[in-house]
């Protein structure tokens, strides 16, 4: 933590070089709204899988019950599929309730968010599963939990022109913090901004930072596409009074696609609430390594008019779209083919 005295030793520098100053000060903390009930706010959570009985026997049914709570903010749009094992030598069992299916989220703190529950009746063929008579085997199978998800944040931006800067000065104050605020969600957003200013002969050449970065946090994964791609849509949009000079990396436009997702799109770029702005949308893809999924964007924003944004907090949006997933716990459940039970 630096002393107020450096702080201004800092300030006093940037002032005899930049006609026009932004206070863009970062937050040392993150506000989470919603959640319900002290939760976790990953959105879809797995609370239980289980099946009613551990071993059966050829063409015995077993029934498998999941049982999923949306810790988030947003409602989600929920596809589940059961791998591993094949549902063929199963008797193709149905789900309830069907593909796609929607867990409301619940953004009242003292409300608990429903519990949904999906079953599925499991009928195993021992004929299909080459069981031979008077011999067991375990079978270990799993469900893929599938979801659209949103996440938003947004950070104030305090704009001081150098007169104020310079009262604040002689007072001993130091500058507002810019707050951050975020939604509960798998996905999380930091936006963070620097003091930064070039020095020419018009306003307009004043460029300021944005860095943003989301990082995956919700112990699944966003899925790859038939691209290799982990694609989220983002629209983030300036503060008002302000333009985008340009952004790194470049959106995409929308070439990504899944082929293995029931009954799934891919989410696109939209942005609701307080996007008055200038705003960029389009595509990122994460980028997967050892520590997780992530992905950086730098943007460059200048000041249209000072006039009329002196002396005002304005506010810069993220907002990201995307299909999520989270895999169950294996389950362990024994299929016997007792003697003298035929195959056929």
């Amino acid at each position: 933590m630096k002393s107020k005295k450096t702080n201004a030793e800092e300030i006093v520098k940037l002032l005899l070089i930049v006609p026009v100053v932004l206070s863009l000060m970062l937050s040392g903390c993150t506000d989470m709204l919603g959640g319900g009930s002290g939760s976790s706010g990953n959105g879809v959570e797995i609370k239980v899988f289980r099946a009613d009985m551990p071993t059966v026997n050829c063409n015995q049914q077993v029934n498998v019950e999941l049982r999923l709570q949306n810790t988030g903010d947003y409602d989600a749009q929920v596809a589940t599929q059961i791998f591993v094992i094949d549902p063929a030598n199963w008797n193709n069992p149905l789900q309830n309730p069907p593909n796609p299916f929607t867990l409301r989220a619940v953004t009242d703190k003292s409300v608990e968010p429903p519990i949904q529950t999906v079953k599925w009746q499991l009928r195993p063929s021992c004929e299909m599963l080459d069981i031979p008579k008077s011999s067991s085997m375990d079978f270990h199978p799993q469900v893929r939990v599938y979801h659209t998800y949103k996440t938003d944040a947004k950070r104030s931006i305090t704009f001081v022109d150098e007169e104020e800067l310079r009262v604040l000065l002689s007072e001993g104050k130091s500058l507002a913090v810019g707050e951050q605020t975020t939604s509960n969600g798998p996905l999380s957003i930091s936006i963070e901004t620097v003091p930064f200013a070039q020095t020419f002969n018009s306003y307009l050449d004043v460029q300021i930072p944005v860095h943003i970065k989301i990082t995956n946090t919700g112990g699944g994964k966003v899925p790859g596409d038939i691209n290799n791609n982990y694609p989220v849509a983002i629209t983030v949009t300036a503060p008002v009074g302000t333009s985008f000079v340009s952004c790194t990396p470049q959106l995409n436009a929308l070439t990504y696609g899944y082929s293995n997702i029931p009954l799934m799109n891919i989410p696109t770029p939209t942005f609701t609430g307080g996007g008055f702005g200038d705003t960029r949308s389009g595509y990122v893809s994460l980028f997967t390594d050892p520590g997780g999924q992530s992905a950086d964007m730098t943007c460059f924003l200048r000041v249209n008019d000072p006039t009329k944004i002196i002396r005002q907090t304005r506010y810069i949006n993220v907002k990201i779209s995307y299909i999520y997933y989270k895999d169950t716990q294996p389950l362990t459940i024994t299929v016997k083919n007792p003697a003298g039970q035929s195959m056929f």
